[in-house]
């Protein structure tokens, strides 16, 4: 029986840091996607779209007369709808999954805390008693 408690410890301890780094890696992808969702649309003109209103009434695109951008016009189309496409980690749901998991995985290291000192005093007191 105290194998398996030691072994139980033990694993406790292991997945308990595990679960500490994917929610501290979680905190910080959504940290990070705020910010570079912040950079971006700070790097993007206001109005910005692609077509030059000139006198007389028609519109061309700025870059190319098909309204594509010429070298990749496709790419920066696609951008928009990529941007929407988000993962549960970067999501509001995904940064309180994340702080759940981190208190769980602190709460864990101080439970196995505790007991490893609790059995380190209980080791003691029999060796004292022999």
């Amino acid at each position: 029986m105290q194998r398996i408690n030691r072994i139980n410890f033990w694993l406790g301890v292991i997945v308990s840091i595990g679960l500490l780094i994917e929610s501290a890696t979680g905190i910080y992808m959504y940290v990070q996607a705020g910010q570079q969702q912040r950079s971006l649309a700070q790097n993007m003109p206001n109005g910005f779209s692609g077509v030059n209103n000139t006198s007389g009434g028609s519109s061309q695109s700025q870059f190319g007369g098909n309204g594509n951008f010429q070298g990749g016009g496709q790419r920066f189309r696609q951008f928009g709808s990529m941007r929407r496409t988000r993962n549960f980690q970067t999501t509001i749901y995904g940064l309180i999954a994340n702080i759940v998991a981190l208190i769980l995985a602190v709460a864990g290291l101080i439970a196995a805390a505790i007991a490893g000192r609790t059995n380190a005093e209980r080791k003691k007191e029999l060796a004292t008693q022999e």
